[in-house]
């Protein structure tokens, strides 16, 4: 329960010569409150003292409609030396709440002192002289300050009100007047509606949901649209994957769909050792396969890697790039059509592929004239040819096809040779000439011929071009080469 600021009247002292009657009223956002509650009264010298010079728990105070009569005292010595202070401040602690703010005592209650003046036996340790300043003008009271009695101003009603003050049915107080009743006026708002406040203990049936406050104060309600929960709503607590698993997803019934972990080795690349650094005039350029960070020493940066910080282009222009020194580099009224860029959200219809972007920004489409594929489109992955072997096409499944280099060469690739008579510098075709592959070989224009023998334990076939002319220094030898 918490409590509102108290309001204490700290009345004349008690019969008893060491007690203080204490009178509040102890109310909360409802009210006066009633009980017996337990409290604890503390006299300070200041408001915000921290070590209190008295103090007095009660078990049990009786509080009817917020308002309790007490004496502290009687449990506790009060002494003179607890009341003879510059200033004393009462706190009252009601059970285990917090402390209530502290409140300023009257000056009634250092009548206390002058009380136990009868206590004092001497002669002529008051002279006429000490008490000559005693006698106060009107509208003055007798106050201690400073060690010394002084006359001082009497409160009004604006320091203080008098308890028990309220106004009619219809006003508030907005004040207090110098003899401590209160000033009251008409309370301009004093119609309240639902709009206000929601009447307490009301609420919408099983399935709706509280849309609103109407103006008697009671809810309104609407259904709710969305009362069914599934798995993809919520998962339940307590599941997991197994270990070298993974959660990939939620069911309909809230446990979670779990698939191998593929990658369950870490190293350096994957994450970095905490609390690792460069030294000064090092950079992390990056990690290493034991988590530590890789440095570079001083590198050296210009504009090209980073722009200058509060620089921008003017109105109108935009930034193009970023020269040497990191300042921008702008152009002017750009002119953007859709070659430029596409409108977002944009996109081809069935068989059609997109093909370009026009003017306004919207995709250019076509009918996709293929969209059937083939091992002819593409070859099935993870397919390669073997050693001394190269890739000849790819078959209709998508397989790669192979082919052997010495087979290739054999019956595909031909040496070819020829020779013309007096010929020199000339660009003509020869005139007798002949050729020859692993298969076999050929000869055109006379006698030229083609035989097979052995060198160097090769065997080789051999084109014999007959010269059949002068062979002098006008003629020319040809040698040729060709792969189908």
């Amino acid at each position: 329960m918490r409590f509102l600021p108290l309001l204490v009247l700290v009345t004349a002292p008690a019969l008893a010569a060491d007690t203080l009657a204490v009178q509040g009223r102890l109310t909360n956002l409802g009210g006066g409150v009633d009980g017996d509650y337990p409290m604890a009264f503390r006299l300070y010298e200041s408001a915000t003292g921290l070590a209190p010079h008295f103090q007095e728990i009660e078990v049990a105070v009786s509080v009817v409609d917020g308002v309790f009569s007490t004496v502290i005292g009687d449990g506790v010595a009060l002494g003179l030396d607890h009341m003879d202070r510059n200033d004393l401040w009462l706190e009252v602690i009601v059970g285990g709440e917090p402390p209530l703010p502290r409140v300023q005592l009257s000056l009634t209650a250092r009548s206390f002192v002058a009380m136990r003046s009868h206590d004092v036996a001497c002669t002529g340790c008051i002279t006429p002289e000490e008490t000559s300043f005693m006698a106060c003008p009107d509208e003055s009271i007798l106050v201690k300050s400073g060690g010394a009695w002084a006359c001082a101003p009497r409160p009004s009603g604006k320091q203080f009100a008098l308890s028990d003050q309220v106004c009619a049915v219809g006003q508030v107080i907005r004040g207090f007047k110098a003899d401590g009743t209160a000033t009251c006026v008409s309370d301009s708002d004093t119609t309240y509606s639902g709009a206000n406040f929601a009447v307490s203990g009301t609420g919408c049936p099983a399935g709706q949901v509280m849309t609103g406050v109407a103006s008697d104060g009671a809810p309104t309600c609407g259904p709710d649209k969305d009362t069914t929960y599934s798995g993809a709503n919520f998962a339940l607590s307590g599941n997991a994957c197994a270990a070298g698993s993974v959660v990939t997803g939620i069911d309909a019934s809230g446990k979670p769909t779990c698939a191998a972990d593929k990658d369950t080795k870490y190293d350096g690349g994957d994450f970095a050792l905490s609390n690792k650094s460069c030294a000064a005039g090092s950079v992390v350029k990056g990690i290493d396969a034991t988590g530590n960070v890789v440095c570079e020493t001083n590198p050296a940066y210009t504009g090209s890697n980073f722009a200058l910080s509060g620089k921008s282009c003017t109105a109108g222009s935009v930034v193009k790039g970023i020269d040497a020194s990191g300042n921008p580099l702008c152009e002017a009224n750009p002119t953007y059509d859709g070659g430029d860029f596409a409108l977002a959200n944009k996109s081809c219809g069935t068989n059609q592929v997109q093909k370009g972007v026009d003017a306004n920004g919207n995709p250019v489409c076509v009918t996709d004239a293929n969209t059937t594929y083939s091992g002819n489109n593409f070859a099935t992955s993870g397919q390669a040819c073997g050693a001394n072997q190269f890739v000849s096409g790819i078959s209709a499944s998508g397989a790669v096809v192979c082919g052997n280099l010495r087979d290739y060469v054999n019956s595909n690739c031909h040496v070819y040779f020829g020779w013309s008579d007096s010929c020199d510098g000339c660009t003509t075709a020869p005139v007798k000439a002949g050729y020859a592959n692993s298969t076999g070989c050929g000869v055109t224009g006379g006698d030229s011929s083609c035989v097979t023998t052995t060198l160097n334990g090769k065997s080789v076939r051999l084109i014999g071009v007959n010269t059949d002319g002068d062979v002098n220094g006008d003629d020319k030898f040809y040698v040729g080469w060709r792969c189908d």
